[in-house]
């Protein structure tokens, strides 16, 4: 039973790596094509940080009004610089 349970653990922490793993590709992928702001923050929320606690995403983007899109120019995961607020909820 113990083996059972050890076996679940790894396998579930290679499927998280994984998922992680997608979603920071699919961030990558959006550097420098034109898109909308909504795919970005969509795709950027669901990347796992190293420390939720202390790191955020930071994101450079350009955004085009004539044609109402925007560009994923670069992302970086770094200390924040400010001290978020949370909700109880």
């Amino acid at each position: 039973m113990n083996k059972f349970f050890k076996t679940l653990s790894i396998a579930l922490s290679v499927s998280i790596a994984l998922v992680s793993c997608d979603k920071e590709d699919e961030l990558q992928n959006l550097v420098e094509q034109e898109t909308t702001a909504e795919v970005i923050f969509d795709t950027a929320t669901g990347i796992e940080l190293t420390d939720e606690q202390n790191n955020g995403l930071y994101l450079t983007i350009e955004y085009n009004k004539e044609t109402n899109t925007s560009k994923l120019i670069s992302y970086e995961e770094k200390e924040l610089d400010f001290f978020p607020l949370y909700s109880s909820q």
